[in-house]
């Protein structure tokens, strides 16, 4: 199974609901799409809060900005890249910024494109280190999106030695999974994984293996 095609595949149609959800009419002349309302709110997208045509009148508590002024430009300059679709440059940023501040962490979809872009040039522990902090930060999005965790396991069965994570990861996954297809790779994948799992260790010499409770 194409690993890569994947991954394009799930970026295609992911970049489709983010336009369709920021207003696009794919029928209408042209196609258009509507003002968004929160493309610069917030600070996870790299935007300041009430800049920026449409945004959001809000009242919300400011978040102070990071002691190091370049971590909002190269969140700014991320955003960019990736609006731009110009996914290799704009993961060549995040890795810089994560080299400034391993804490960051981009808006959910700008976080999942950068990871996939990680992954099809071949930067397989820096695109798990990208999809791990996309589970972490953002589990309102990923709780609807089972390719992540997918593509993580594998990440962690073929390129990145994590053999636990991967069988927690597709143990978890392949229940609610519904394209057949990936979960018959997914299943493969868990027995392949299980199958080459070290046995448990034996109890020490005199220990016994079901320990009396403490009085």
């Amino acid at each position: 199974y194409d690993l890569l095609a994947m991954i394009n595949r799930f970026r295609r149609r992911k970049q489709y609901e983010s336009l369709v959800a920021r207003g696009y009419q794919p029928f209408a002349h042209g196609g258009t799409v509507a003002a968004d309302e929160d493309s610069n709110a917030g600070t996870g997208g790299g935007g300041r809060e009430g800049q920026g045509f449409g945004a959001r009148r809000l009242k919300k508590t400011p978040v102070p900005p990071p002691a190091d002024p370049r971590v909002w430009q190269l969140r700014d300059a991320i955003t960019t890249l990736i609006r731009e679709h110009q996914f290799p440059a704009a993961a060549a940023k995040y890795l810089e910024l994560r080299a400034l501040d391993p804490t960051q962490v981009l808006a959910a979809q700008d976080q999942l494109d950068v990871a996939n872009q990680l992954m099809t040039d071949g930067q397989h522990a820096e695109a798990a280190a990208a999809y791990e902090d996309y589970l972490r930060a953002h589990p309102q999005h990923a709780r609807h999106n089972d390719q992540v965790p997918l593509v993580l396991s594998l990440i962690y069965a073929r390129y990145v030695p994590n053999a636990p994570r991967a069988i927690e990861l597709l143990q978890r996954l392949i229940p609610n999974m519904h394209d057949v297809r990936q979960k018959e790779m997914a299943e493969a994948e868990l027995a392949a994984l299980l199958a080459s799992a070290p046995p448990p260790e034996p109890p020490a010499a005199g220990a016994s293996p079901h320990p009396r409770p403490p009085a």
